[in-house]
């Protein structure tokens, strides 16, 4: 007695299979790519979070030695922010915080109402080539009603904010601090 195998019935399902494999193989590929993608994406972003942090940072602490040493005071008068503020210098501002009314300015290309920090005092380090631009400060000045403080000689307190700024010019870190000087 003679067997014979039907080959018709298993004639391509070695090549069905092995397409299917392929299929799934490259659904797992493609899915391992794209996440990747997204994982550099959000590694970059923080990156540009830390540097526009840091550049604010760094752009409240030169506008604190700018009032500490004296190059600005209010003696040097008042700017009208929001219109205008080469020195970042603005007088107390009563109808909104600063960083909301100058927001825009900050941002913007060729700023005029708020100070840049200038490139001699921000190279950023090995920030400088990650930065988009340099940062950027506005002060304001706030009359010093502290307890105890002598009211026949005015005096101040310093709301700086700070604007710094990632490589990617939607990331944007604004910081604000009180700065009194020492008396």
């Amino acid at each position: 007695m003679r067997r014979t195998l039907n080959h018709s019935l298993q004639r391509g399902a070695a090549l069905v299979i092995a397409l299917v494999l392929l299929v799934a193989m490259m659904l797992i590929g493609l899915t391992a790519f794209y996440s990747s993608k997204q994982e550099e994406r959000l590694a970059r972003a923080g990156r540009d979070g830390l540097v526009a942090r840091e550049a604010a940072e760094a752009a409240l602490r030169y506008a604190e030695g700018q009032i500490a040493s004296g190059v600005i005071s209010s003696n040097l008068g008042f700017n009208s922010c929001p219109n205008t503020a080469s020195t970042g210098l603005c007088s107390n501002y009563a109808s909104g915080p600063m960083s909301v009314l100058l927001a825009s300015a900050a941002i913007a290309t060729s700023p005029t109402t708020v100070a840049t920090v200038p490139s001699t005092a921000w190279n950023g380090g090995s920030l400088g080539s990650y930065s988009l631009r340099a940062p950027r400060y506005a002060i304001e000045a706030i009359p010093d009603q502290a307890a105890g403080s002598d009211l026949s000689t005015e005096s101040y307190i310093y709301r700086i904010t700070g604007w710094g700024f990632g490589f990617n010019s939607n990331i944007v870190t604004v910081m604000e601090s009180i700065y009194r000087p020492a008396q």
